[in-house]
């Protein structure tokens, strides 16, 4: 369900409605914005109706939401939701960009953080195929001021880093990931839908946890090669669907580097609040992901598109 505030509601008549949906057994989530204050509540679809929270004073109306995601959903919190990660703004008008070092060489990584930070770049990240080079990455990102984004699961205090979560099926990561403070990254898997990834979001931000990105990797197409399809549908469509910010991995999402750039563009394009890539000195000498990682070069020319890119369509 949902309750729209009359402006100028006071406070206690906020908690009064608050009160009286935890009573029916709701759980809450509470929206302040510059003219309403919005409650969403997940709870029982039976036993009340909007008149009865309409009749209380300071409401302005009520709607019954019937919807696998209510919390996630657009009208939960129409004017978007930021999340911030370090220096790190996703949602805030210029897309972050982040990269991977594909190496677990710490020379190559502290390089590559370096290189990441000069172009503008926000964020490091640490691919599940290199979890080895997660010591030497950490250092990296606390030497150039980087947010380190890392698979979930793994050991060591975040801070105000970011938790990848790629196998959104596992229900009991979604409790967990509800409970922690800091930023989670839910990733679309191949097979799985749209409806899904909300699904997912949803049970984070009941579980109590309102820090949640969600991230585009591509479909299973209709290639034979294996690698995924990147649907940029996805990015206009999540933000008609979700406050929540919709970030691109441009690198899993084409498995090829020479398509990375060009679809990190549209995704900008197409208003990603983030594009993630891979990167490598010497891509071809790259003992893994060498298809889908940029090199360095290459990196800072995508970034300076990006960055020219999202000032022209601000």
């Amino acid at each position: 369900m949902l309750v729209v505030m009359e402006h100028g509601a006071t406070e206690r008549q906020i908690e009064n409605v608050i009160e009286r949906l935890v009573t029916l057994g709701f759980t809450v989530h509470r929206s302040t914005g510059v003219v309403h204050t919005i409650l969403g509540g997940v709870g029982p679809v039976e036993d009340w109706e909007p008149a009865d929270f309409e009749a209380m004073e300071g409401v302005k109306e009520c709607h019954r939401i019937v919807s696998p995601y209510q919390l996630a959903a657009r009208y939960a919190r129409a004017q978007g939701t930021q999340v911030r990660a370090g220096e790190a703004v996703f949602g805030g008008g210029t897309p972050v960009i982040a990269a991977a070092v594909s190496s677990d060489d710490p020379g190559v990584i502290a390089e590559g953080a370096r290189r990441m930070k000069a172009a503008g770049a926000k964020v490091l990240r640490v691919r599940a195929a290199y979890r080895k080079s997660l010591p030497h990455a950490s250092a990296a990102a606390r030497e150039q001021g980087l947010t380190l984004s890392i698979p979930w699961g793994q050991p060591g205090d975040l801070g105000s880093g970011i938790a990848e979560i790629s196998d959104i099926s596992n229900t009991a990561f979604w409790k967990e990931a509800g409970s922690r403070p800091g930023p989670v990254l839910l990733e679309r898997p191949a097979g799985g839908t749209v409806e899904d990834l909300l699904i997912a979001a949803e049970r984070v931000l009941v579980a109590g946890n309102s820090q949640v990105i969600l991230c585009e990797a591509g479909s299973r197409g209709a290639q034979n090669s294996g690698r995924r399809t990147l649907d940029l549908v996805c990015v206009p469509l999540l933000a008609r669907l979700t406050h929540l910010p919709v970030v691109v991995d441009c690198s899993s999402g084409t498995g090829r580097r020479d398509f990375a750039a060009p679809l990190a563009q549209a995704a900008t394009a197409a208003g990603a609040a983030g594009i993630f890539v891979d990167i490598h000195p010497d891509p071809d000498r790259a003992a893994r992901l060498s298809g889908q990682s940029l090199s360095f070069e290459a990196f800072e020319r995508m970034a300076a598109r990006i960055f020219a890119l999202a000032a022209c369509l601000r």
